[in-house]
Formats: C-alpha cells, structure tokens, sequence
C-alpha cells in the first residue's frame, strides 16, 4: 500500500485453520523483536522501528483475533516482509521448483497408464 493511502479498516475473514499459524507467526515476530529491543537495543539500525514493527505485529494479532484491522502500510509492509522472509527461510523457490519436478513425472506415470 503506497504510503500516501489512508489507513482503514478492513473486515478480515481468517479462516479457522490458518488463524492459529498466523497467530503464532506474527506473535513470534513481536516476541523476537522485544527480545532484540531488550537484549540487543545498541546493535539495532533502528530501535524506534523495531518497537513500532513490534507493536504491527500486536495490531495483526488482535486484528486475526477481533476479525478487523486498521489497514495502514506499516500492516501491509508487515505482512509482505514477514511472508518474504518465511519464504527465504522455508527455501519456498526451492520446495516449489521439487514439487513441480515430482508433479511433471507424477503426470507422465499417469498418462501411461
């Protein structure tokens, strides 16, 4: 969301499997950033920035909670960080290139049949 967007709410419809695993991703990132906060404030780039992400990720949580949230871009650019680094962490580019590899001979296997 561009940063001259205005915030608004937007209803949020979680679905029930997911809310406990967004939940714990975005209670896992308030928690390793009060951590850094605390234990390691003077090698953070930015303190200030590190608390607000902190209190975004509170926001998401409530938000994934209440069924609502204040869409503003710190939210939005929390999101996309969050999903980008689970992604590098998860080596997603990797895990979907085997699948589309197993799915390619799953299909030819199939077809001889």
């Amino acid at each position: 969301m561009p940063a001259d967007q205005p915030s608004h709410v937007v209803t949020l419809r979680v679905e029930r499997r997911h809310a406990p695993f967004l939940r714990e991703v975005f209670e896992t990132d308030r928690a390793g950033r009060l951590d850094d906060l605390a234990h390691r404030r003077d090698r953070l780039r930015d303190p200030d920035d590190t608390q607000a992400r902190a209190e975004t990720s509170k926001r998401i949580v409530a938000g994934i909670d209440r069924g609502e949230i204040v869409a503003d871009p710190e939210v939005s650019a929390l999101l996309v960080e969050v999903a980008e680094a689970g992604d590098k962490e998860n080596e997603y580019e990797r895990v979907l290139g085997e699948h589309e590899a197993f799915g390619h001979l799953l299909r030819q296997l199939a077809r001889q049949r």
